[in-house]
C-alpha cells in the first residue's frame, strides 16, 4: 500500500507540473518562432520586392511581394510556428492585401496599415490560444492536487484501521501502536 502511495506521489509530481511544462514549451516555441520571423524578414528584404522609406512598392508588385514573403515564411516559420492555423490565416490575409493593392483597390498606406492590423491580430490569436492552454494546464494541476489530497486522506484513514491479525504501523520513538476498537492508537510511556 505504501508502494502504491509512493507511485501515486511520483506520478503526481510528474503530472502536477503540467502548467510549468506548458509554459516552458510555449516560451521555447515563441522564442523559436520570433527568431524565424526575424530571419524571414531579413530574407524578404534581400529577395523580394518591398517598400523602402524612399521608394514605395508599386501596386503592380504588391501581390508578388506577398507571395515571395509567404514562400520564405512557409520555409522558415511554419516548421516552428506555435499556431499553424493562425499562421495560414495571416498568410492568406497578406496575399489578399497584396491582391487588393495590385488591383489598386487600396493605397500603399492602407496596405501597410492592413498588414500591421493583420500582424497584431495574429499576435492576439496566438497569445489567446497560449493563455487558454496554460489555464487548462493549471486547472489540470489543481484537479490532480485535489485528487492526491483525497487519496492521501483516504490512505491515512485506511491505514489507521486494524484487526486482530493486522501488523502495527511504525510508531514514534518510545511509543507503540495498539489496536483499540478497530483503529490503531499510538500509546506512549
Amino acid at each position: 500500500m505504501r508502494t502504491l502511495f509512493l507511485l501515486s506521489v511520483t506520478s503526481f509530481l510528474l503530472v502536477a507540473c503540467a502548467a510549468a511544462q506548458v509554459k516552458s514549451q510555449l516560451n521555447d516555441g515563441f522564442e523559436k518562432e520570433a527568431n524565424a520571423w526575424a530571419y524571414t524578414q531579413s530574407e524578404y528584404n534581400m529577395k523580394c520586392p518591398h517598400r523602402t522609406s524612399n521608394n514605395p512598392l508599386p501596386a503592380s508588385k504588391a501581390l508578388e511581394a506577398a507571395e515571395c514573403y509567404e514562400k520564405i515564411a512557409r520555409v522558415n516559420v511554419l516548421p516552428v510556428v506555435v499556431d499553424p492555423i493562425a499562421f495560414n490565416d495571416l498568410m492568406i490575409t497578406y496575399k489578399r492585401i497584396g491582391l487588393n493593392r495590385k488591383k489598386e483597390l487600396i493605397s500603399a498606406d492602407e496596405a501597410s496599415l492592413s498588414t500591421q492590423e493583420a500582424w497584431n491580430n495574429y499576435i492576439k490569436v496566438v497569445s489567446s490560444k497560449a493563455e487558454n492552454l496554460l489555464q487548462k494546464a493549471q486547472m489540470q494541476d489543481q484537479i490532480t492536487l485535489e485528487r492526491m489530497n483525497n487519496y492521501s486522506q483516504s490512505q491515512s484513514i485506511s491505514e489507521r484501521k486494524c484487526s486482530s491479525i493486522s501488523i502495527a504501523p511504525i510508531a514514534s520513538v518510545g511509543c507503540k501502536n495498539i489496536c483499540i476498537n478497530g483503529t490503531w492508537s499510538e500509546v506512549c510511556g
